[in-house]
């Protein structure tokens, strides 16, 4: 191995030691802080179950009332009761993925040079 000193000490090596460290610090990646990360992770579960509630609840009283007028219990009901949950479902799939297409962006963000 060849060790280049100079006058000061040996030279090469603090310069190198100085370089690794400064391409360490530029291909690290930034850590997110974990607060930030808790509270999306919250609040999308939070919209999500609010979404498939909704649709349960809407479904439900919008049948319960057509059989009140109608007088046909319980078979509006339980069909817009399903309805109600099919549409829930369908929502909350929407939300789901709207959710990742923003956390993938963020990440794209983040890994950018």
């Amino acid at each position: 191995m060849n060790d280049r000193k100079s006058s000061n000490g040996n030279r090469s090596s603090d310069d190198f030691a100085r370089r690794i460290a400064r391409l360490r610090a530029e291909t690290e990646p930034r850590p997110r802080p974990l607060r930030t990360f808790r509270n999306r992770a919250l609040d999308a579960a939070f919209r999500l179950s609010v979404e498939m509630a909704s649709g349960l609840v809407a479904g439900g009283i919008l049948g319960w009332l057509l059989d009140r007028l109608l007088g046909t219990s319980p078979w509006f009901l339980l069909l817009f009761f399903f309805l109600g949950a099919a549409a829930g479902i369908r929502s909350a799939i929407r939300t789901a993925a709207a959710i990742q297409r923003e956390l993938d962006a963020a990440e794209e963000e983040d890994n950018e040079p």
